[in-house]
C-alpha cells in the first residue's frame, strides 16, 4: 500500500556552475496510507536528471513532517556523513553528505505518526547543493508530498465500515453535482461549489469534484453493504471491500501426540478494530488436549481436535468474527507401540503409546501381562522359503522373492493368557500354573480374528482384534499375514533359525525341552515343562522379538493352500526343531482351540 511520485524537478541557476553548465535534479517521496498512532516508514529518493553533477561535491537534505508528526529513527542514509537532529525529538530530518553520493541517492527513515493525525497529510523537502567548493546557496524547495490515512474520506467515524450515515453524506455529494473543501465539517468536504484546491473525496475516482451515479457513488454503496474494508493500493479507489479471512496458513494441519502448539495465526486484511484473537476448544476430538490461551497442550491420544477464533469486532462494530478449523493428533510411529490393557476387560479405552528404545533395564513383566508391547518393521524384501538344500525342509516352502511395501508392527512377545484376560475377561488355556506370562493357547482362529480374510480384511464382532480396535482406535489391527511373519522372525537372516548355528535348547521352547510326557497334566506343570514364560529365552531376534521359535505354534491370517485350514507358524512346544524352523509351515482349522497354538498381533503403521 505504498506509492511513488516525482514531486519536483530541481533547476539550479547555471551562474553558479562552470560556463554552460546545468544541473537538474529530482526528489521522489515514497510513502503510502497510513493508520493513526501507528509508525510509518518513508522513502526519499534523490536522482540526477541531467548536468554535470561530477562537480558536485557535498549534498544537504531536509526533510519537513506535518505539525504532531515526529522523526524516527534512520532507516537508511545512503552514506551520510551526520545527521540532526536526534530522532524523535522533532518534525524535521537534515542529512548533510560531505562527498558526493551515488545516485539515485535513497534515504529510509520512520516518522511516528500522532494519534490524531488527519487525512491527506502533506510532507515538504529542501535540498541544497555544494559545487565547487562554493558555499551552499544553490537551494530548492520541493513540493508535498501526499499522505493519507487508512480509512475512506466516506468513514467518518474512522471504524473501517461505511455506516448508513456515511453513505447519505456520500449521496449528498451526489445529489449536489459538484462538491468542496471545508475544514469545519466532519469529512473536511461540502456539497456544491468551494474551494477545490485540497484532495478530492475517496469517492470520487475521476477526482474531478463530483460524485458521478453509475461508477462512483455505486462504489460507496457496494462498501456500505460490505462487512467492513481495507486498503488496497492496487484497486482503483484504493480500498478494497473488507471479507475477513484467518490466514492460519502458519498453523500446521496436524501434530504429534505429546507435543505443544502455540498458535500464531494472521489475520487477513488486518483490521484496526481487530482486539486480537480468542481461542476457544470447541471439541478436543478425544485427545484430551487442553488449550490454555493460545497454546494447545496435553493431547495424549490421537483424535480430531476443533477450535473456533473469535475476532472481536471484526467484521464491524460490536460484530464479532469466528471461524472454526481442525488440527489432526496422530503419532508419532516410534520404534515400540504399547497398547496399554491395564483397564481390564471391562475399560472403555487401551491408551496408546510409543517409545524409541526399550526402558532402562529391559521389558518388565507389565509388558507381558497389562501391557502389550509391539516392534516397528520396515518395509523391505526378502527371500522367502527355503533353499533345497536345507535339513529338514517341507515340499511347501518353495523360494520366492516377498517384499513388503508398508512398515508394521509386531508383537515383542506372544500374546500371554493374562492380556488375553485384559482384553476378552476369560482363561481358556491348558497351562494354568503360573499362567499370567505363559502364552495363551487352546484360542482358535475364530476367537482371534475371525472372519473370511481375504475376501474382506474385517474382523468378527467380540474377538480379540475387534476389541483392540474398537478400545484401542488402531484400525487394521489383526494376526499377520505369512510374509510378515517370515519376515520378522528371519531378521535380516536366511538360516534356518533366527539364531544362527547356536544350539536350539537355549534359544527356544520345543520338544527336546519340553519335558512334558505322560501321566504330567497341562494344568498342573510349571513353566519348566510346556509352554515356557515368554521371553524366558533371553536371545532375541535381530528385531528384539522373542520366542519366534518354538513356545506356541503362531496363527497368521492366510489360508492353508486350497483348504478349509489356516496357516500355523514358528513350531511349538510339541515340535521337532525342524519345525520350528523359520521356512516351516503348518496348519490347522480355524475351530482349532489346541494347546500348543497361540498368537502374536500386527498393526499396520498408517500412511503420512
Amino acid at each position: 500500500m505504498k506509492f511513488t511520485t516525482t514531486l519536483f524537478a530541481l533547476t539550479v541557476l547555471p551562474a553558479m556552475l562552470a560556463r554552460g553548465d546545468t544541473l537538474d535534479a529530482a526528489r521522489a517521496v515514497d510513502a503510502g496510507r497510513y493508520t493513526p498512532g501507528a509508525p510509518l516508514d518513508i522513502t526519499v529518493t534523490l536522482t540526477k536528471e541531467a548536468g554535470n553533477f561530477e562537480r558536485i561535491t557535498g549534498l544537504y537534505l531536509r526533510e519537513t513532517l506535518p505539525e504532531g508528526w515526529t522523526v524516527g529513527p534512520i532507516l537508511s542514509s545512503g552514506h551520510a556523513a551526520q545527521f540532526d537532529p536526534v530522532p524523535g525529538s522533532t518534525n524535521t530530518l537534515e542529512l548533510l553528505w560531505v562527498d558526493i553520493p551515488e545516485f539515485p541517492c535513497v534515504v529510509r527513515y520512520r516518522v511516528n505518526v500522532p494519534v490524531d493525525a488527519v487525512s491527506n497529510v502533506v510532507f515538504s523537502g529542501k535540498v541544497k547543493w555544494t559545487v565547487l567548493g562554493n558555499t551552499q546557496n544553490t537551494v530548492a524547495t520541493t513540493g508535498g508530498a501526499i499522505v493519507s490515512a487508512a480509512f475512506h474520506s466516506a468513514d467518518i467515524d474512522k471504524d473501517h465500515t461505511i455506516s448508513r450515515a456515511d453513505l447519505d453524506r456520500v449521496v449528498e455529494l451526489h445529489l449536489a453535482g459538484q462538491y468542496s473543501v471545508n475544514a469545519t465539517t466532519d469529512d473536511g468536504y461540502q456539497p456544491g461549489p468551494g474551494p477545490q484546491d485540497g484532495f478530492p473525496h475517496d469517492s470520487d475516482l475521476n477526482k474531478d469534484w463530483g460524485v458521478a451515479m453509475r461508477r462512483e457513488l455505486f462504489r460507496a454503496v457496494q462498501m456500505y453493504h460490505a462487512p467492513g474494508y481495507f486498503p488496497d493500493a492496487t484497486s482503483p479507489d484504493k480500498f478494497t471491500l473488507y471479507v475477513p479471512v484467518l490466514d492460519v496458513t502458519g498453523i500446521p494441519t496436524s501434530v504429534t501426540v505429546g507435543s505443544t502448539l502455540t498458535l500464531n495465526p494472521g489475520f487477513f486484511p488486518p483490521n484496526a478494530l481487530n482486539q486480537g484473537i480468542i481461542w476457544t476448544l470447541v471439541d478436543d476430538g478425544g485427545t484430551h488436549a487442553s488449550l490454555t490461551g493460545n497454546v494447545l497442550a496435553d493431547y495424549d491420544n490421537k483424535g480430531v481436535v476443533t477450535l473456533r477464533a473469535t475476532v472481536a469486532d471484526g467484521a464491524a462494530p460490536g460484530v464479532d468474527y469466528t471461524q472454526d478449523f481442525q488440527i489432526a493428533v496422530h503419532f508419532e510411529y516410534l520404534r515400540y507401540m504399547v497398547v496399554d490393557l491395564s483397564g481390564g476387560s471391562s475399560a472403555t479405552a487401551y491408551p496408546v503409546s510409543f517409545m524409541d528404545d526399550p526402558p532402562m533395564g529391559g521389558w518388565t513383566d507389565a509388558h507381558k501381562t497389562t501391557h502389550l508391547v509391539m516392534r516397528r518393521l520396515e518395509a523391505g524384501t526378502f527371500e522367502m522359503g527355503s533353499p533345497l538344500t536345507e535339513p529338514g525342509r517341507g515340499a511347501d516352502e518353495d523360494p520366492r522373492t516377498v517384499t513388503l511395501s508398508q512398515d508394521y508392527y509386531i508383537g515383542v512377545f506372544e500374546v500371554t493368557q493374562k492380556q488375553w484376560q485384559q482384553v476378552m475377561g476369560t482363561t481358556p488355556s491348558n497351562f494354568a500354573t503360573d499362567r499370567d506370562m505363559r502364552p495363551v493357547e487352546r484360542v482358535g482362529y475364530d476367537d482371534v480374528r475371525g472372519g473370511n480374510w481375504p475376501v474382506t480384511e474385517d474382523v468378527m464382532a467380540n474377538t480379540f482384534m475387534d476389541k483392540i480396535i474398537q478400545k484401542a482406535d488402531l484400525p487394521g489391527f489383526d494376526l499377520p499375514t505369512e510374509e510378515q511373519w517370515e519376515f520378522a522372525c528371519r531378521a535380516g537372516g536366511d538360516g534356518p533359525f533366527n539364531f544362527g548355528a547356536a544350539n536350539p535348547d537355549d534359544n527356544m521352547r520345543y520338544a527336546a525341552n519340553s519335558a512334558i510326557t505322560a501321566p504330567d497334566n497341562p494344568l498342573t506343570v510349571g513353566v519348566d515343562k510346556g509352554t515356557a514364560a515368554v521371553g524366558s529365552y533371553l536371545n532375541p531376534n535381530a528385531f528384539g522379538l522373542y520366542d519366534m521359535h518354538g513356545n506356541v505354534r503362531e496363527w497368521c491370517r492366510d489360508w492353508y493352500e486350497a483348504s478349509g485350514f489356516r496357516v500355523l507358524r514358528g513350531g511349538g512346544w510339541q515340535n521337532t526343531a525342524d519345525e520350528c524352523r523359520s521356512a516351516a509351515r503348518d496348519m490347522a482349522l480355524p475351530s482349532s482351540t489346541l494347546n500348543d497354538i497361540g498368537f502374536r498381533p500386527v498393526w499396520p503403521v498408517p500412511a503420512p
